[in-house]
């Protein structure tokens, strides 16, 4: 195992002599600062490997645990085709050398240089390869320095985050957006996803904890009460739901049919459709006449009626199902056709006041 100051160079070169004279300044490059730990390296080569029997999964282990791959192209070249490839995939610091004279035949027949970054030399002036050298070296550093710095940036977590989280890889996304909300602490976006990561992976205390913060730092945001409100919800906390999440929706907007829906689904499921006709009531005062709020207005009051015993109060359950019935199919006549089907209107489709529309 390298002592942890101690860096490598993964050299990738064809097996030719003609590039004998470039390794030997490479070599001569990195012998020269042995006093220096953050240019030093140790060298290896894909050519130690050429009589190993298990040569592909040696190069391959050299090419991940070095810090940085030279790699030389010549006039032959395809095993450097290849490991340049392997350098790529692992997402690995690399310098391409281009002898000047190949530069032209090297551009014809591998295309895909092109769109690399790589620097030329004359192997006649070779020396001067030694200040290139220095000069890509001084830039990959100040790159990863920024790289470095840029990876741990709140902003950057959360983007990583949001990668893992549309993949569905949800812990490793609540890694990001903790270690993004560990740095600022009233980042409200990161707030807003880790409780979302915790809802989606059903850890709903943490979700809770998380998505409190998030309303704390902007209560006038609509997000985080969305997704609080889910998380009470498939907790069974019907009433914190209503009370600290989707009331506080409607006063923020009015105009949404979404958080009336919300409200009057959880009373029907509860079992007291009286009141989700109450916020069905709301939602029209606020919105206006919609056809599917009365129809479901209609709905819930039939529904009310089977919950009465008493005959006068069923009674007026039931007019106030079918004058919202009325209400709805004048709105939009293809609500006749619905109520014609809907079980929950066959104990008073029989009536002579019960709406009919000839469709």
């Amino acid at each position: 195992m390298m002592p942890k100051d101690e860096r490598s160079v993964f050299l990738i070169y064809p097996y030719k002599k003609e590039i004998e004279d470039v390794i030997g300044i490479i070599q001569e490059f990195f012998a020269s600062y042995k006093s220096k730990p953050e240019v030093r390296r140790n060298i290896k080569h894909a050519a130690d490997f050429r009589s190993s029997t298990d040569l592909l999964q040696r190069i391959t282990s050299s090419i991940k645990e070095c810090d940085l791959a030279i790699v030389i192209l010549g006039t032959a070249r395809n095993n450097v085709a290849f490991e340049l490839g392997m350098v790529h995939i692992l997402e690995k610091d690399y310098i391409l050398i281009v002898p000047e004279p190949y530069l032209g035949k090297i551009k014809r027949e591998f295309s895909d240089i092109s769109g690399l970054k790589y620097m030329t030399y004359d192997p006649k002036g070779i020396l001067k390869l030694r200040d290139k050298l220095k000069r890509e070296l001084k830039t990959l550093e100040n790159e990863r320095k920024r790289k470095v710095i840029k990876q741990t940036t709140p902003e950057y977590l959360v983007a990583l985050g949001d990668a893992f989280f549309q993949q569905g890889l949800y812990s490793e996304a609540i890694l990001k957006y903790k270690a993004a909300v560990d740095i600022k602490k009233d980042f409200y976006e990161a707030w807003v996803r880790l409780g979302d990561g915790h809802l989606q992976n059903y850890e709903l205390i943490e979700a809770e904890t998380a998505l409190r913060k998030a309303i704390n730092l902007r209560p006038q945001d609509i997000i985080a009460y969305e997704k609080l409100g889910q998380v009470l919800l498939d907790a069974g906390q019907y009433e914190k739901a209503i009370n600290e999440c989707f009331e506080p929706l409607i006063n923020l907007r009015p105009k949404v049919t979404t958080y009336y829906y919300k409200i009057a689904d959880t009373f029907c499921e509860l079992g007291f459709p009286d009141k989700a006709v109450e916020y069905l009531l709301r939602a029209i005062e606020k919105i206006g006449e919609v056809a599917a709020l009365y129809y479901d207005c209609a709905w819930c009051s039939i529904r009310q009626s089977h919950r009465v015993e008493d005959d006068v109060e069923r009674e007026n359950w039931i007019q106030k199902g079918i004058q919202a019935l009325r209400k709805s199919i004048d709105l939009d006549s293809s609500y006749a056709r619905r109520a014609v089907v809907d079980k929950d209107f066959d104990p008073v489709r029989d009536r002579t006041d019960f709406p009919t529309h000839n469709s």
